[in-house]
């Protein structure tokens, strides 16, 4: 079995956990792993990171420093990169508010980002304001005839979280009728946006992607349809897989015959036990070989949690004693259901580990030399015709 990163750093993650706890820590070699294995995917032109899924400043300077764009759900997320990094370009920014008043998308329009509708209502609302613009539109609505035809030619593409009415898509095969039809309007080759929502490609023990069937899911999506742009955003399960949250046990017992462990952490305000589409795993570092147990095990936090300031787990370490360093593993990045504003970042601090030794290729190189040879391939396709 693979070792996991958590298990190979247990003594660095031991001595964090002196320092203080609870904490989150973010391992680089991870994080590494994941931008090098996703920007090898061919068939991808541009990766997005999701800003509020962890925006600790070391991950944003790694997206920038590797040409990897973002993706704001506020003008405050838009505002804080094009301020910390004065070189980045505009269009390297994806804004896409859930809702957001007019001045919003004026600013993201003014200063050169590319801007998501999410609501084609929003569109109705403020026809004049959108008249001139180019944006995109989630894939749904480009299924309405009214919606494509309502702007002309000013929609860039379709934003698709590869789910419809809360359930994710199958696979290929469902959606290429859609894409076919639909992306066969546009003009100009437009874009395709595949965001977050990636559930069917995720290994849910591990909160991990296999990338090799994800490239070969987006190959299948190319080839079937009309000539587009593929845009992908980093899945919160990968980025989940880079961090961990470090509690310490501070009491065990039994309460009706459930074994109960009380940490110093707020289990209320966390995003665990799969409710935000990323499923965890508690780990005992100070015993690793205490082997696991069948019972349901109530992990209770610390007081000041308010009510309901407890999970219950299956599958939790046979041996917890007072004292013990835990870890909540997949915890590098909140689920899709989570704001910046939400408590599960607010007062615990969030350490970065840095790798061990420097990543023998540059990504940023790779995907430099990536793009050189689509270009060199469709040239040469050119000069054949």
């Amino acid at each position: 079995m693979e070792t996991e990163w958590w298990q190979a750093r247990r003594d660095e993650l031991l001595a964090m956990a002196d320092q203080g706890s609870p904490r989150y820590v973010l391992n680089e070699e991870t994080l590494n792993e994941i931008l090098f294995d996703l920007l090898s995917i061919d068939v991808m032109d541009r990766l997005f990171y999701p800003v509020h899924a962890n925006p600790h400043p070391k991950i944003l300077r790694k997206a920038v420093e590797q040409g990897i764009g973002f993706r704001c759900i506020s003008c405050d997320e838009m505002d804080g990169l094009l301020r910390d990094f004065h070189d980045l370009d505009p269009g390297c920014i994806l804004f896409f508010p859930v809702a957001a008043p007019s001045r919003d998308f004026a600013r993201a329009f003014d200063c050169g980002a590319q801007v998501v509708v999410y609501d084609p209502s929003t569109i109705e609302r403020w026809p004049d304001f959108f008249q001139d613009r180019r944006f995109f539109i989630p894939w749904d609505a480009g299924a309405h005839h009214r919606e494509i035809g309502f702007t002309g030619t000013s929609i860039k593409g379709l934003y698709c979280p590869l789910k419809r009415d809360g359930a994710s898509v199958s696979g290929p095969d469902e959606m290429r009728p859609f894409l076919t039809e639909t992306l066969a309007r546009f003009p100009d080759k437009p874009t395709l946006i595949l965001g977050n929502g990636m559930e069917q490609e995720m290994d849910r023990e591990q909160g991990w992607v296999d990338v090799p069937a994800l490239s070969e899911y987006l190959e299948t999506f190319a080839q079937a349809c009309p000539p587009f742009k593929l845009w992908l955003e980093l899945p919160h399960g990968m980025l989940a897989r880079a961090g961990v949250l470090i509690t310490r046990t501070i009491e065990t017992g039994e309460q009706e015959g459930t074994r109960c462990v009380k940490v110093n952490a707020d289990m209320q305000s966390q995003p665990y036990d799969g409710r935000r589409g990323i499923s965890h795993k508690l780990v005992n570092l100070s015993r690793p070989d205490s082997g696991k147990t069948d019972r349901t095990t109530r992990i209770i936090g610390q007081a000041g949690g308010g009510p309901g300031n407890l999970i219950d787990l299956q599958g939790a370490p046979a041996v917890i004693q007072e004292g013990d360093v835990l870890v909540f593993t997949n915890m590098g990045a909140t689920g899709a259901g989570v704001s910046p504003g939400d408590e599960c970042w607010k007062g615990v601090p969030q350490d970065y580990l840095h790798a061990r030794s420097l990543c023998p290729v540059d990504i940023h190189e790779k995907q430099r030399m990536k793009h050189t040879e689509k270009q060199d391939n469709s040239s040469g396709r050119r000069a054949h015709e």
